[in-house]
């Protein structure tokens, strides 16, 4: 089998997905191979396309309109050609909407969409719940099968970390202060800033903030004022390197994740592959998740989010030990890629069904 994916190349130091699944997929068998996107010819048995608002970010940039329309000629030339040859285009619903607000609201985007999804054969999903999401959300996509298609974890890439003790003495934190860490992109749907400005609520001496990530001038400044006079918050406001990342995650009892503006976050898979315990708001897809690891790994939250909130999850979450380690054999790459397999091959509405019922 022939796969031409779009993209088949991970973000380093921000998305490894891609990555791991593409390893996963040659492991068994399959011929993988990146979208040419500039002049292609590539023939396949399917087109997996991931994040196809990519083409409209293109052509959004400075003096990139001719070159996202060529793209996107090149894009629909190859949908053509694959269905033409028998194949069928496979597309991993990643995102209900992109993180681009400017994106969201883009005439290009939504005619490029209109016209995408109704040549989609297969829809994946990264939970069962999410189906439902998807179909109520975008409609024109209710002509293709269904399937569930597991995020994979990040064991993979990240490896072990270094020790609690080491890390945390490298950070200048006390041993028993209870640490508290928001890492990754910093985008405003994410609200880093709700984390900072709770936080100031607990006592300084039991309590540790680590706010590291990427963010935008005006985030930058909301969490920097959030932190002023506040010895106990650790800030790092640039996209951390992945060497670095192990010490951060190693230092932390629980990974903060407040926002509620989104489908699914790799920053929980990337937290619980670390066997760290998180905070998320809940969600279908959160709950599912939630049902798989366990509630002392993922904590939900509803309503406000406050200095309550983060008390309350620090009493459920596990504790964690040097032993603590939590169960994603759901998520192991092989079982990933033998879904996606599934999906890209199976004439039925057997996929949808068999993964639906899980």
């Amino acid at each position: 089998m022939r796969v031409i994916m779009f993209p088949a190349v991970g973000v380093q130091n921000e998305n490894r997905y891609i990555d791991i699944l593409v390893s996963a997929l040659r492991a068994e068998g399959v011929v993988v191979e990146n979208w040419t996107k500039h002049l292609s010819f590539q023939q396949g048995d399917v087109f997996h396309v991931h994040w196809p608002e990519i083409v409209a970010e293109i052509r959004d940039r400075k003096n990139n309109l001719l070159r996202g329309l060529w793209i996107e000629q090149q894009f629909f030339s190859t949908i053509r050609r694959v269905k033409k040859n028998g194949g069928r285009v496979v597309w991993t619903v990643h995102d209900l909407a992109p993180h681009d607000a400017k994106l969201r609201d883009s005439p290009f985007l939504k005619k490029f969409m209109q016209r995408f999804m109704a040549q989609v054969d297969v829809a994946c999903s990264l939970t069962a719940a999410g189906i439902d999401q998807i179909k109520q959300t975008l409609p024109s996509l209710n002509h293709a099968r269904f399937c569930v298609t597991h995020h994979p974890h990040y064991r993979t890439v990240l490896g072990e970390h270094t020790p609690a003790s080491t890390a945390r003495e490298k950070l200048g934190i006390q041993p028993a202060q209870r640490v508290y860490s928001f890492i990754g992109s910093l985008r405003p749907n994410k609200r880093p800033d709700l984390v900072t400005s709770a936080f100031r609520a607990l006592p300084q001496a039991d309590n540790f903030l680590i706010v590291a990530g990427g963010a935008n001038s005006e985030m930058t400044a909301k969490i920097t004022q959030a932190a002023q006079g506040q010895p106990n918050i650790r800030l790092d406001l640039r996209r951390i390197p992945e060497d670095e990342i192990g010490d951060l995650y190693a230092a932390t009892d629980i990974m903060v994740f407040p926002g509620t503006d989104y489908f699914n976050s790799g920053t929980i898979y990337t937290a619980l592959s670390l066997n760290v315990p998180v905070l998320a708001a809940w969600s279908p897809s959160n709950a599912e998740l939630q049902q798989a690891v366990g509630n002392q790994w993922l904590y939900l939250y509803q309503g406000d989010f406050t200095a309550d909130v983060l008390a309350e999850a620090g009493r459920t979450l596990i504790r964690r030990t040097a032993d603590s380690r939590c169960n994603l054999d759901l998520f192991e790459p092989k079982a990933c890629a033998l879904e996606h397999i599934e999906a890209y091959s199976t004439p039925t509405t057997s996929c949808c069904e068999h993964n639906h019922a899980a």
